[in-house]
């Protein structure tokens, strides 16, 4: 009869191959590292992600395993132990009816090559790695776990589920100290077999392998290489061989060619704080081998292939059996994105257009958004308009300026400036070499990889009225409405606009007045007048006093006074398109708009005029 190894080690990240990339992987010893616990446990168990063999990435970044949902309290021979746990129950191959108490078996932090013939080749360190670079078992450690198939079977040696069947065991939870963002997972050693020899002279074996489920939702997996029968599809990671054993390369174990599984997975995503697999045991169809011809041959009626044997058997002897295997973690090593917000008025290539140390408003942010329109990080911007967003780890993002400081999870904001100010241009390069064209205040997208991102720059300017005004009258006298103003300065100005109000509310435009600014611009005191017409009832009031002069009588006044009435008549009417007309006592309200060359309009403040 032949156990599987009961020990294997965990495919974490290794130093020693790919660290070009800067990843940071399992290196530590058990107590530094990971935890110096002897298993069978179900106890959480913690890892901290190193930079090298000695020395812990800072800020801390650890990795706490924890089990759920066992759906077996108890496995046959053994009142004391779960259906799955973190490190094995044996110390040794060949202990056989052996009911181990807690802390009687092998660490539960292992190195990765101990047992289920994992190679380098099959690892990548991380997502944006070279395929099968970046690991070495033999420096990498992890974390180690056994699946029992002692939970399939009874007290008398009869099995509980089909050889084939699926079943559901346990949950398994990884959680982050802070989040991370597409994490990479190894596994090594996914499989095992048992055999036994019958009385008539047959071998009766069975294969089975741990699988997990993905029960964690807004990430998907990815497969980043592995051993020929490591397959990752959809949300499922499994040994797909039709013969399961316990090692990648394949072993022939009573004449059946057996292959195990491992490989590595990145868990794509941001803002990633925990996962959670599901966890079964998948068994194969078994085989029986005539040792003679070493082909398959009918079972003897009554005898069947077993998941396992019962404490205290014969036939088959009672062992305890399990799938034991690892599960490692690794992240590429978290970088900082820097950049500016320029102060640039000249709205070219984005960089400090002013003649002075750049100085920007302190009450603004860079808000970091993921492909999937997620906010990842959020940073404030200095007053010499330099940011920093500190341990941000691989994938692709825009850059976003803000007046908001957003958390990491939420829907970013609309761009926005400081008030006053306005963006005139972005540009992911040294400053004055470019600007990407679309002046939105949200960069371009970037890729951040295994390296420090730099000059990730945002240009804005103050907002700079095209006039300045200075005095603003106006007065209704029997001649209509006179406004009167002053501008001290001019910058690409247009037009004034003239407009008034009954209420100080709801403003209609009146006239029409044109810049005298020779192309708009002046910084010379520059007077306006603006005159109203006459509202048409003035008209037919100057035609009734007329009437009544008695000169009108006469003939020689009549024709100039009909032509001076209609004069006035004409003039009145000409002008009552505006519907503005003031009842004697009154206010009328008044205000200039000051139009841009490209429409921008800015306001004179409001003067109020009564009617006498």
């Amino acid at each position: 009869m032949k156990l599987k190894v009961l020990f294997i080690f965990c495919s974490f990240l290794s130093m020693g191959i790919a660290l070009s990339q800067n990843t940071i992987e399992l290196l530590g010893a058990p107590g530094s590292g990971g935890p110096v616990t002897i298993g069978p446990a179900t106890s959480n168990q913690t890892v901290t992600l190193f930079t090298n063999s000695t020395t812990p990435h800072n800020p801390v970044i650890t990795a706490t395993y924890s089990l759920s949902n066992q759906q077996f309290d108890t496995i046959e021979g053994n009142p004391t132990t779960p259906g799955v746990v973190f490190g094995n129950n044996l110390a040794a191959v060949g202990d056989t009816n052996l009911v181990p108490a807690p802390g009687s078996g092998v660490g539960v932090y292992q190195l990765m090559n101990y047992a289920g013939s994992p190679q380098n080749t099959h690892y990548t360190a991380c997502y944006t790695c070279a395929v099968g670079t970046g690991i070495s078992v033999a420096t990498n450690r992890g974390i180690e776990m056994q699946s029992f198939a002692d939970a399939l079977i009874d007290g008398a040696n009869n099995n509980l589920q089909p050889v084939t069947a699926r079943v559901y065991y346990a949950d398994l939870t990884i959680t982050f100290n802070r989040p991370v963002t597409n994490p990479v997972l190894h596994f090594a050693g996914l499989g095992a077999n048992f055999f036994y020899t019958a009385p008539d002279g047959n071998y009766y074996t069975h294969g089975y392998a741990t699988e997990f489920d993905l029960m964690t939702t807004g990430v998907t997996l990815k497969r980043l290489s592995g051993s020929t029968k490591f397959d990752v599809t959809g949300n499922t990671i499994k040994d797909t061989a039709a013969s399961l054993g316990a090692s990648a390369l394949g072993s022939i174990v009573q004449s059946v060619l057996r292959y195990g599984a491992g490989g590595s997975v990145a868990v794509l995503g941001t803002n990633i704080t925990s996962l959670t697999f599901r966890m079964y045991i998948q068994g194969d169809a078994g085989a029986v081998i005539n040792p003679s011809t070493g082909m398959p041959t009918a079972p003897t009626p009554g005898r069947e292939v077993k998941w396992a044997a019962a404490k205290g058997g014969s036939i088959p002897k009672g062992s305890l059996q399990g799938d034991v295997f690892t599960i490692g973690i690794s992240l590429q090593d978290p970088v900082d994105i820097t950049g500016n917000v320029f102060n640039d008025p000249d709205g070219g290539n984005v960089n400090n257009s002013t003649p002075v140390a750049n100085l920007v408003p302190g009450d603004m942010y860079i808000n970091l958004v993921d492909s999937n329109n997620v906010v990842v990080a959020s940073a404030p911007v200095n007053t010499d308009g330099s940011y920093t967003l500190p341990m941000i780890f691989e994938g692709t993002y825009t850059a976003v300026l803000s007046t908001s400081n957003l958390p990491p999870g939420s829907t970013p904001v609309s761009t926005k400036a400081s008030p006053g100010w306005y963006s005139t241009g972005e540009f992911t390069g040294a400053p004055n070499t470019g600007s990407d064209g679309n002046i939105d205040g949200t960069s371009a997208a970037f890729t951040v990889t295994g390296t420090d991102l730099n000059n990730v720059n945002f240009g804005i300017r103050p907002l700079v009225l095209s006039a300045t005004f200075a005095d603003v009258s106006a007065t209704l006298t029997g001649n209509g409405l006179q406004v009167k103003w002053s501008t001290l300065t001019e910058s690409n100005n247009s037009h004034f606009d003239i407009e008034i109000s009954t209420d100080g509310k709801t403003f209609t435009k009146l006239g029409t007045v044109k810049s005298q600014a020779v192309n708009g611009s002046s910084s010379q005191k520059l007077d306006y007048t603006y005159q109203a017409a006459v509202p048409a009832s003035f008209a037919f009031a100057a035609f009734a006093f007329l009437a009544l002069l008695p000169a009108f009588k006469k003939r020689r006044w009549a024709l100039p006074g009909l032509l001076f009435i209609a004069l006035l008549f004409l003039n009145s009417s000409c002008n009552k398109s505006t519907g503005i007309e003031v009842e004697a006592g009154s206010k009328l309200f008044v205000r200039i708009a000051q139009v841009d060359v490209d429409g921008t309009k800015t306001y004179s403040k409001i003067v109020a005029v009564t009617k006498d």
